[in-house]
């Protein structure tokens, strides 16, 4: 007999249904869950590092982060110097 799926296989089913570039805000998932059931699951797929926190109610698939490169902030020599102090 088929178990019947959880919360967060749901919410990882329909994060992989939508194209890579799309960001997701809690919303979109009101109809799975209550607001504390599915921020919670939101929470914990970000602390296994499937997604990404841009904000509050925005998550981003880590997958995308492969496409999408930011220098780090740790890296200084990546960072290109934008003007000289005095310039706007």
């Amino acid at each position: 007999m088929l178990r019947p799926k959880t919360l967060r296989e749901r919410i990882e089913s329909r994060i992989a249904r939508k194209r890579r570039e799309d960001v997701f805000l809690t919303r979109e998932f009101r109809d799975l869950g209550v607001e504390d059931q599915v921020l919670r699951a939101l929470r914990t797929l970000e602390r296994e590092k499937r997604l990404v926190r841009l904000g509050y109610g925005v998550y981003w698939p880590r997958s995308c982060l492969a496409s999408f490169r930011r220098p780090n902030p740790l890296q200084p020599e990546r960072i290109s110097r934008r003007g000289t102090a005095g310039s706007y």
